[in-house]
């Protein structure tokens, strides 16, 4: 469906903004997921955000996947994350937050 990539120097504002589109989209807080790392994003981390990208959403009629990259992405996972965000599921809005 849809990428974002949302860059703020505030890791608050970026949030915040997600919640305000989610809003926006009518998205319930059960279809809405955030994937937080202490580390870099490894190649592992990518396929356990795969499993979770393809289920379908609870109560809204789309769902939203923010991930926190502020840490960094290794190049094994950019290239699993590009697939991605090339051809999203459907029902599905991707953000990604960076610093």
């Amino acid at each position: 469906m849809h990428s974002f990539i949302v860059v703020s120097k505030n890791k608050e504002a970026a949030l915040n903004y997600v919640k305000v589109e989610c809003k926006k989209n009518q998205i319930d807080k059960f279809d809405v997921a955030l994937f937080t790392f202490q580390e870099a994003i490894g190649i592992e981390d990518i396929r356990n955000f795969q499993k979770k990208i393809y289920l379908k959403p609870i109560k809204s009629k789309e769902k939203a996947i923010t991930i926190e990259a502020y840490n960094g992405i290794t190049i094994s996972a950019q290239n699993a994350l590009l697939k991605i965000l090339e051809e999203p599921p459907f029902n599905t809005i991707i953000y990604i937050t960076i610093q």
